[in-house]
């Protein structure tokens, strides 16, 4: 109970008080259906047993898979599917007939194209001699198989469209059969299967004792490692050290090529040239650089930004990552470059990031020190690329009015202009003019963002400037708060008026058939129709009659016996019928 209480933030399993004592001794805990991690709510049903001897101890509630990282969930299934009962599909076993109980098939929940792929060699590429069937066991000798065989494919350039939709098998399995892995550990932990060797480590005492140490990933042969991770690693390997996948990060999955070890440090574009930082200085804003990408490693700007984002964030150090921006650019000659603007909530070398990210991925980064302040990086990340991804948590740094960068290049002009001019001075001082937003342009950035009251104006236009964006809070300082306010009302009646005039041209009438089509207002959920009915019942009023006389008026407005008029004591619901009425017809 006290695990439920903590999950679920001080509710109780068994309801409220009035039914707790009911719930408790009928062994229902109905708080279980409010769960909606069936992982979590399996952990939590199994320790609310009604019979303590059914209850699990405290070890073996933490090798629960609710409480296990993905990558050791994802090995469980690997291990179950590698059973020879599994692999054999023998009916007699009692493990199969339970598994295979549930007549739902796996394979309606993937993709035709993705099964297709998945059922295929490879390394032929051709069919595989053998056909998966309906049943649950035969789903999960398949994530055995891909996890086996899923390193030794072919890899021409691009791969399959399959290919990208899967990513990370891990990722993707556990995903796709979220329900897969809480039934089979409720089935193997009520069994002997739990003490066979291979799977006891996830269900018995001492298990991460068995485990290789290193819990290495041997990925491709190649010289062997340096270090302290010589006496783990197997002869001629290179590793990747276990960690938990950030989400769409397939990078433990796909192949790396030893030669991009030897990538020139000089192999970088323009973007940069001339600018990379010093290993030793420490900054809050960096401008990351990837060049000659391997979307093999990272086929998205998400699944870069987040890792960077990841070794910035890993260690004992306080500074950690505030937020993020990621674009793709296409290479004059081959190939794409990953560019990326970071900022910190502190001052931190990128050293170490660099290192980790040649040790486990073997990607060479830059890090430029060419920009100041994030909203500079970021200009540069976005100049080009049209789906940049932003982490959740970016600040809006949308460019209100024109881009900026067509006013640097046309004020760049008119300055080699002027120093080539006898009339210079007044030119420039007609160039040092600060250009200034127009009401126009905030207007439209109002409504492109649906900004609707002055704080939240206020607090956008602070978050701007704190990241070297002041247009927008200068603009606010050089106006009273009444013409900020009046600039609001004005964007929204102006925004709306169109909308307001195509309803006063509505009828009553058609204004409740619109209603009538619409969705329900928040908590109606279809109970008003229900109760009105009741009301009626309980005065003696027959509903055809009420609706009729509606209807009349109207279609008809008012007149001589065309009046409604509901009579009755307090309470009584007269007020409930007619209310909606009144809201639906405000200012018609």
């Amino acid at each position: 109970m006290a695990a439920f209480f903590i999950v679920t933030k001080g509710k109780h399993p068994f309801g409220e008080k009035p039914d707790r004592l009911r719930n408790l001794l009928d062994d229902k805990p109905v708080g279980l259906h409010a769960l909606k991690n069936p992982i979590l709510k399996d952990l939590l049903s199994w320790m609310l047993s009604h019979d303590p001897n059914d209850r699990p101890s405290a070890e073996e509630a933490l090798k629960h898979p609710y409480l296990h990282p993905k990558k050791q969930q994802f090995e469980m299934l690997c291990k179950m599917g590698n059973q020879q009962e599994i692999k054999a599909g023998e009916s007699n076993s009692a493990v199969v007939r339970r598994l295979n109980s549930d007549p739902t098939d796996w394979k309606t929940r993937m993709s035709p194209n993705v099964l297709k792929y998945l059922c295929t060699d490879f390394k032929s590429g051709k069919p595989k001699p053998f056909s998966y069937k309906s049943s649950w066991t035969d789903c999960l000798r398949l994530i055995r198989n891909v996890n086996q065989k899923w390193l030794d494919r072919s890899r021409p350039m691009p791969q399959p469209e399959a290919f990208y939709e899967v990513g990370n098998p891990q990722e993707y399995f556990l995903n796709l059969f979220p329900n897969l892995l809480v039934e089979v550990h409720r089935i193997v932990r009520s069994c002997d299967w739990k003490e066979r060797p291979d799977l006891k480590e996830y269900f018995t005492k001492g298990a991460n004792e068995e485990r290789n140490p290193g819990n290495a990933v041997v990925i491709q042969e190649g010289e062997p490692a340096a270090g302290a991770n010589e006496e783990r690693n197997p002869r001629n390997a290179v590793v990747i050290q276990e960690r938990e996948p950030a989400a769409g990060d397939p990078s433990k999955y796909f192949y790396v090529s030893v030669n991009s070890m030897y990538q020139s440090e000089s192999d970088t574009d323009d973007f940069q040239v001339n600018s990379l930082a010093s290993a030793n200085q420490i900054r809050k804003t960096y401008l990351v650089t990837y060049s000659q990408a391997d979307l093999r490693i990272f086929p998205t700007r998400q699944s870069f930004g987040e890792q960077v984002a990841t070794y910035f964030d890993e260690g004992t150090g306080k500074v950690k990552v505030e937020h993020w921006a990621c674009c793709q650019e296409s290479h004059e000659n081959s190939g794409v470059h990953y560019h990326m603007s970071l900022k910190l909530d502190g001052a931190k070398r990128w050293k170490q990031v660099k290192e980790k990210m040649m040790k486990n991925h073997v990607v060479v980064l830059h890090f430029s020190n060419a920009h100041d302040n994030y909203h500079s990086a970021y200009q540069s990340v976005t100049k080009q690329d049209t789906e940049v991804f932003l982490s959740p948590n970016h600040p809006n740094l949308n460019v209100i009015g024109s881009p900026r960068t067509k006013t640097c290049i046309r004020a760049f002009r008119e300055s080699r202009k002027r120093k080539q001019n006898e009339n210079a001075n007044a030119q420039q001082e007609k160039a040092k003019k600060i250009r200034r937003l127009s009401n126009f342009e905030v207007s439209e950035f109002l409504v492109a963002n649906q900004i609707k009251s002055e704080t939240e104006l206020l607090a956008l236009a602070d978050t701007q400037s704190k990241e070297g964006k002041k247009d927008l809070a200068n603009f606010i300082l050089c106006r009273s708060n009444k013409a900020i306010q009046e600039l609001i009302d004005n964007t929204w009646r102006l925004q709306n008026a169109r909308a307001k005039l195509d309803r006063k041209k509505k009828s009553r009438i058609d204004l409740l058939r619109d209603a009538r089509s619409a969705e329900c207002v928040d908590g109606c959920n279809g109970e008003w129709i229900k109760c009105a009915r009741e009301v009626l019942k309980n005065n003696n009023i027959h509903p055809v009659v009420f609706a009729s006389a509606l209807k009349d008026i109207l279609t008809k407005g008012r007149g001589k016996f065309r009046n409604v008029m509901l009579v009755g004591c307090a309470c009584s619901g007269k007020t409930f019928l007619l209310d909606p009425l009144c809201l639906l017809c405000v200012g018609i």
